[in-house]
This record gives C-alpha cells, structure tokens and sequence, in this order.
C-alpha cells in the first residue's frame, strides 16, 4: 500500500499521461494550470521534530488540516503537554496552517516548540489549553518571511492569532472561531500587539511607474 502523497502522485502522473494523449497538440499554458492545480489539492508530507520528547515523525497533512485516523493519533501524542504528557486533539484548522507553512519550505523540518497545554499555570482562555495553537519553528526559513506569509495569507478571510517571539526563535499560530484575528510579537516579557509588521505585511502592493530614461 502506497502512502497517500505516493498514492496521489501516481493518480496525477496518471491524470497528466490521459490529457496528453486525448490532446494532439497540448498547450503549454494548460500543463502549467493543471500542475498547479494538483498542487493545490496535494497533501503536504511534513517533517516533524518535537523539541521536548527529542521525538521525530513525518505525516501527511492535507491543506484543510485533514489526516488519517492513524495521524491523527500520532499529532496527538507528539503535540502533547510537555509539562503532563496529557494528550487532546489539535484543531484541524491550525493543522492545516502547520501544513501550508511546511509546504512553504518544502523538505524542512518543522520543530515543534509547543502544542496542547495544560499545565496548572496556563490560563484557562489559552488557545493551547484548547488544543488550537501551535508553538514552532522551521529549520532553514526565513522566519520575518513566514510570520509576514501566514498573517497575509490567513488572517483575511478566517479568525487567527499570529505571534512571533523574536528572543526565543519561533512563531505562534492558532485558530480563534468567533474572534478577530490578531497579530502581536512579545518583547521583554509582554505582547505587542497590532505591530508594524503585520501593518506592512497586509498593506496593498504598489508599483512606481517606469520611468523613461532619455538619451
């Protein structure tokens, strides 16, 4: 039995050999739309590394956060409380967020800083107690590039949390149903919220005209 990127793969290749035949003369145009578009369904094969239990584990996340009965058990353990080892089920939505970050940085490991939570002194309102957030970091990325890539990306059209912790190296993502999103980076011990750079990473893209250049 193929793994399910393997097996989807295979179907795509497939899919690809099919048009090629029952079109004389393919144009590139409609290659290129039909590799995009398979890669936008494609599930995201994530490397895993858990900073706490020094645990690693690659599954298969699809873009919607969804994964197998067997994952889902498996991101269940590997994302348990590293104070209690008490286990919950972290929310398919942020699961998803986790797998568009991997496949932002392909074949890079994601370290996982923190997961569920539920330790005497979290707060009762945590999204980590909630088994919403994710506490992480890639190997190899650019971590500005990634904060600025997953507010953009997220924060418009659903409710989420993106923090960035520039001391200790790593980014916050949760899912907040219900609640604005929200953007803040911790400097010395507290949460500095609506920052710029999330002002920046949001503002719309503008292009200087081109100037002539006379002789």
């Amino acid at each position: 039995m193929l793994p399910a990127v393997a097996q989807f793969k295979v179907l795509t290749s497939a899919m690809t050999g099919f048009v090629a035949a029952s079109s004389p003369a393919p144009m590139p145009m409609a290659s290129v739309a039909l590799t995009l578009e398979a890669r936008a369904v494609e599930p995201i094969e994530v490397p895993l590394f858990d900073v706490n239990h020094v645990e690693s584990l690659t599954v298969v996340i699809g873009r919607d956060g969804g994964v197998t009965a067997a994952t889902f058990g498996q991101l269940e353990h590997v994302m348990r409380c590293k104070v209690t080892n008490n286990e919950k089920p972290i929310a398919k939505f942020t699961l998803g967020m986790i797998a568009d970050a991997s496949d932002r940085y392909r074949g890079k490991t994601v370290e996982l800083v923190s997961g569920f939570r539920d330790k005497a002194s979290e707060s009762k309102t945590s999204p980590h107690r909630a088994g919403r957030a994710i506490d992480f970091r890639i190997v190899g990325s650019e971590i500005g590039e990634l904060r600025d890539y997953l507010w953009r990306h997220f924060s418009r059209h659903s409710e989420v949390g993106v923090g960035w912790y520039p001391s200790d190296g790593f980014l916050h993502v949760d899912a907040r149903p219900g609640l604005k999103s929200i953007a803040w980076t911790l400097l010395n011990g507290a949460n500095q919220y609506h920052p710029a750079w999330s002002t920046a990473a949001t503002a719309p893209v503008t292009t200087r005209p081109t100037r002539s250049v006379g002789l």
